[in-house]
């Protein structure tokens, strides 16, 4: 069997075996997010229902001390797909926040959490009647170069892209990087994070050699602070290994794949089920630069995890969240 041949059949057993679990619906790397949610939320519920019974005792239900408490716990809610538990808290932060005097710019952040959420509930038109006055509010308030603003054009430029507005989408998000250069965030986070929904959208758009470009700069913005080992560093190394890939790039593609691997490999393990997708690639950019050999030892290792059989996060996070399935020996 040629190592062509040994790489397709692997491939339809990881598919086989993990229901596509292990690979991007759209062929794709899985996301960057990290392995299952529910232990975080879990934790997050714990300790912030604890301090807002405190603050409700010592300030009372409607106290603004409350309702900074109730906004970090939506976004944690929202942000583990649970939205039916976020909006009613932003709801209630809102109203808080309202009430006289009032604070328009803690107001300004739970309107913008209340219209992301409306976007991944599929709310569009609530979203953007949303979105768009507060916007308008943060330019006139704070400046066109304001931060809040960077937020608003973010969630907008979401919006737009789910709506399928592509042009509107990255001219939103190209506002937010604009303005990001100028606040860039702890170790260029914040910028980074908005050239990382940017590069997605030129993904999506099939522009891949945008999405190249964008993706070195993240790497070079987050590199130096957070290093080549941090999971999200990780995570943009292994789009640019495949956007490499896509572009006939392979001994490139191949020389990133490879350092995502190891770093990989020592933190879950050599066996992890969450190293499926990048062995396979690997594995497929040796063979074309005929390092064959080396490709096969790479699909020797593919298959003896998925013969351990594929472990992954319990089966309401998969459902919920669409989790990838991970496991670490």
């Amino acid at each position: 069997m040629t190592v062509t041949n040994k790489y397709l059949a692997v491939i339809f057993l990881i598919i086989t075996l993990t229901g596509g679990a292990g690979l991007a619906r759209d062929g794709a790397p899985p996301s960057v997010a990290k392995p299952c949610p529910c232990t975080a939320v879990e934790q997050v519920e714990s300790k912030y229902k604890k301090l807002l019974a405190e603050a409700e005792r010592a300030h009372g239900s409607s106290s603004k001390a409350v309702a900074d408490l109730l906004l970090p716990l939506a976004v944690a809610y929202r942000n583990a797909g649970l939205y039916a538990k976020a909006e009613p808290l932003l709801d209630k932060a809102l109203a808080i926040y309202r009430t006289p005097p009032g604070d328009e710019e803690r107001a300004a952040r739970v309107l913008i959490q209340l219209g992301s959420t409306y976007t991944a509930t599929k709310k569009y038109d609530r979203a953007e009647a949303t979105l768009k006055p507060v916007l308008a509010q943060a330019e006139r308030n704070s400046g066109a170069q304001a931060p809040l603003a960077a937020e608003a054009w973010h969630e907008l430029a979401k919006l737009h892209a789910r709506r399928g507005r592509t042009k509107q989408a990255e001219s939103a998000f190209q506002r937010a990087i604009e303005i990001r250069e100028k606040h860039p965030g702890r170790g260029n986070s914040l910028l980074v994070s908005e050239l990382r929904s940017l590069s997605e959208l030129a993904i999506e758009q099939k522009r891949f050699a945008r999405a190249e470009q964008l993706l070195r700069r993240q790497i070079a913005l987050a590199e130096p602070t957070f290093g080549a080992k941090n999971w999200y560093v990780l995570g943009d190394t292994e789009r640019l290994a495949w956007i490499c890939q896509l572009q006939g790039k392979n001994k490139e593609a191949a020389q990133l794949f490879k350092r995502v691997l190891d770093a990989r490999s020592r933190a879950l393990g050599q066996e992890s089920a969450s190293l499926l997708w990048t062995l396979s690639h690997y594995a497929q950019v040796l063979g074309r630069l005929g390092r064959n050999s080396e490709a096969e030892a790479v699909v020797a290792r593919i298959k003896k995890i998925c013969n351990n059989g594929v472990a992954g996060p319990c089966f309401e996070c998969v459902m919920r969240y669409g989790v990838v399935a991970r496991a670490s020996k």
